[in-house]
């Protein structure tokens, strides 16, 4: 599985606490998925996909073509 989350994050201009903020969860939690140590929830994904403007699929899917 690809993440993103670290590359759209960082591509905004915010930091771990900034992207929490905007989705609802703890910093640590962001930490933790960028470092593929923690796999969100189906309704987390979705808000992170929202605020990073990605879909679900290009943010934690396969290859992007």
């Amino acid at each position: 599985m690809v993440n993103r989350v670290k590359e759209r994050r960082t591509y905004f201009g915010w930091s771990q606490q900034e992207l929490a903020d905007k989705v609802k969860c703890g910093a640590s939690t962001i930490s933790e998925i960028e470092k593929e140590k923690h796999e969100p929830r189906a309704t987390l994904c979705i808000r992170l996909a929202r605020a990073l403007d990605m879909s679900v699929e290009e943010l934690f899917g396969g290859e992007v073509t």
